[in-house]
């Protein structure tokens, strides 16, 4: 595939704010109490890249597998059972696009990757939720010129979440190993 199909080991720390809603039969929708979580992700991804002809322009198709630590509280509630902590695993299949937005001091380049993505998950968080997936759309800003020695690239992510019963934000800071 001429370098266009890569897998690799990666590791994300996202900070997630959820917004819960439970429709009741006869009452409507009910809200539930937000929760704020730490997640920490070690995953495998796969990604394939295809240029678009002569522009700057690259399509990203990619899926990871990610284990998945969760340390949660809820909002405004005081009580011992809205506090905890978990472990369970979620795939995410993701389209997106990447565009260069040019050089600043001390990096070479840096690009924007807005996209679109589906995670499911399994184990405690899929137990946790009572669903089974939601949708991410976000963006990512990435560099390729950061601590080289150790990662392909390193980036920020700003995404939101959405899925009937839920919706939030997360944001986080990623790396994927050389």
């Amino acid at each position: 595939f001429d370098e266009a199909l890569k897998i690799t080991p990666r590791f994300k720390v996202e900070y997630t704010d959820i917004d819960f809603e439970e429709r009741i039969d006869n009452i409507g929708e009910v809200p539930l109490p937000d929760y704020d979580t730490i997640n920490y992700q070690p995953s495998l991804e796969g990604v394939y890249r295809q240029n678009f002809c002569d522009s700057p322009y690259t399509l990203i198709v990619g899926s990871y597998i990610a284990y998945l630590y969760i340390d949660g509280d809820g909002d405004g509630d005081e009580s011992a059972a809205s506090d905890f902590s978990d472990q369970s695993w979620i795939a995410r299949n993701s389209v997106a696009l990447e565009a260069p937005i040019g050089e600043l001091p001390y990096l070479d380049a840096l690009t924007l990757r807005p996209g679109v993505s589906r995670v499911d998950f399994h184990g405690a968080a899929r137990d946790g939720f009572g669903f089974n997936n939601f949708y991410e759309f976000g963006v990512d800003l990435v560099s390729r010129d950061l601590f080289q020695e150790v990662f392909a690239e390193v980036g920020f992510n700003a995404s939101y979440i959405y899925e009937r019963e839920v919706q939030g934000w997360r944001f986080g800071v990623f790396g994927s190993f050389i």
